[in-house]
């Protein structure tokens, strides 16, 4: 309810306390005029019944407004005039006016200062009318102006506290029902927030329970991908230690043909040393027979005998160096398959070691995707990339060793086949020069030409032979670098196999 109809609902009520006044105060009159035996008390009664009717109706009809009001309100004049005129000649006629100031006060019910305000005045016309009029209906023994006086002053201050009380309580009323209405806003504000604060309880139990519920399947279901994920991992790592394995036995199997390979190599490049020893020893006395040959050419006549004997020398000597030359040359033919063979272990370890780098970069990848509980497994990933890449770093060298053997031997080939060229040129000039004995007499010219071509040529043989000298020592310096390639990669594969039982062990035990 508004503060405008709380109000008009206290002055409605007020209206009824007074109306119901007005008839108690008829009744009064009734039984005073009965009491008293007054002739006029018929008169004042009907018109006091009057008086009471339309009001009467107003409030039977509930009307609360300004006309009802000042309606209601004349009764506080007119009901103690009617009781101050059936009490005229009486000696309570003076006490009677008592009533007019009862009346008035009791307009405080209806909380307007207008109702007061007109029956003060209504009051004071009729005490100056009537002093003037009709004296006896007012004051015992006649007019008196004084008595107006004083009564209308009395009226007035009785009328202007009343007023201000009026316009008090109306304001208190009205702040008092602004605060009650306002109260009301803020109890139906706290009923919806009640409401509202029960209703967001309820969804948020109901979302803590749906939360539970979703946690729980969520924690069901980061257990079960916990335990794949560590399924799928511990089979990865199982294949990725076969995988190590496999490849840790094919490095050492490789290395070890590459270790034997290399041995062989040395051996084939000592044998060539050696035999291209013995070929320039068999080449620098070859040169030395061909110069005595030419020496003796002068002497020819005197000593065929001897040319003769230095030509068959010369022919054996010449068969001795062509087999020497023949067996480097196989020498040599064998070194540069044994470096090919190198060649190809070395291709196979580097395919190896790419296919390890590969296992690592994937084992670094799962890894990662298996969060704290693969970070020792990362670490371990890397050594192992690192080791691969030793590994390959290694075999490049052993690569680059064995094409350098492989272009050394083929030198020596070359070299030897030089050598073979000439060992055969050198054979054939010694048969020419043991047909040429008979010939002696008649040729000596020619001979001496050809033993200074024989002379030559075993000169240009020892070249050849130093140089295949020289390559069969830089071949066996070759092969023991090869050999301790070969050692070292076969301590990387054992590195990296402990470091992949150590990374497995570790992931096992997480």
């Amino acid at each position: 309810m508004s503060a405008i109809n709380s109000l008009g609902r206290l002055r409605l009520q007020g209206l009824r306390i007074l109306l119901l006044g007005s008839w108690f105060w008829t009744a009064a009159l009734g039984l005073l005029t009965w009491g008293l035996g007054i002739e006029d008390g018929g008169r004042a009664l009907i018109f006091s019944v009057l008086a009471n009717a339309m009001p009467t109706v107003m409030v039977l009809r509930k009307r609360q407004d300004l006309s009802a009001r000042l309606v209601v309100g004349t009764l506080a004049a007119v009901q103690p005039a009617l009781g101050v005129f059936l009490l005229a000649g009486h000696r309570w006629q003076m006490d009677g006016h008592m009533f007019f100031f009862v009346a008035l006060a009791c307009l405080v019910l209806l909380y307007d200062w207008r109702p007061i305000l007109l029956t003060a005045a209504l009051i004071a016309i009729h005490h100056l009318l009537l002093s003037f009029v009709a004296p006896v209906w007012v004051f015992p023994g006649g007019g008196d102006v004084q008595r107006v006086v004083i009564h209308a002053v009395a009226v007035i201050i009785q009328a202007a506290v009343l007023c201000y009380l009026a316009v008090r309580l109306r304001a208190l009323l009205l702040a008092l029902d602004s605060h009650v209405s306002g109260a009301a806003h803020l109890a139906e504000a706290a009923e919806a927030g009640r409401m509202a604060a029960e209703n967001a309880m309820a969804a948020s139990r109901a979302a803590a329970a749906r939360e539970d519920t979703v946690r729980a399947e969520r924690e069901q279901e980061k257990t079960r991908f916990a335990a794949e994920r560590r399924a799928e991992t511990l089979t990865l790592v199982q294949a990725f230690r076969q995988s190590i394995a496999d490849v840790v036995d094919a490095v050492s199997a490789a290395t070890g043909d590459l270790e034997e390979s290399a041995r062989a190599l040395n051996d084939l490049a000592r044998r060539a040393s050696a035999g291209t020893g013995e070929t320039f020893a068999a080449a620098e006395q070859s040169s030395t027979r061909a110069a005595e040959l030419a020496g003796r050419i002068e002497q020819l006549s005197e000593s065929i005998t001897a040319i003769a004997t230095a030509a068959t020398q010369q022919a054996t000597l010449g068969s001795a160096a062509q087999r020497v030359s023949s067996a480097g040359h196989q020498a040599v033919c064998d070194m540069e398959s044994r470096t090919a063979s190198i060649t190809s272990f070395a291709d196979s370890i580097t395919q190896i070691a790419a296919r390890t780098n590969l296992l690592a970069l994937n084992a670094t990848i799962e890894a990662a995707r298996a969060g704290d509980v693969g970070l020792g497994f990362a670490v371990v990933a890397h050594e192992v990339k690192q080791l691969a890449g030793q590994a390959a770093s290694a075999t490049g060298e052993i690569q680059t060793l064995a094409t350098s053997a492989q272009q050394g031997a083929g030198i020596a080939q070359d070299a030897l086949s030089d050598v073979a060229n000439a060992v055969e040129q050198l054979a054939a000039a010694a048969g020419e020069i043991q047909r040429a004995v008979n010939d002696q007499r008649n040729a000596t010219a020619a001979i001496g030409q050809s033993a200074r071509d024989t002379a030559q040529g075993v000169t240009q043989m020892a070249g050849q032979v130093e140089r295949v000298a020289d390559m069969a020592r830089s071949t066996e310096s070759l092969s023991d670098r090869l050999t301790s390639a070969a050692s070292g990669l076969s301590l990387t594969a054992r590195a990296l196999q402990r470091a992949t039982d150590q990374f497995v062990a570790q992931l096992e035990a997480a």
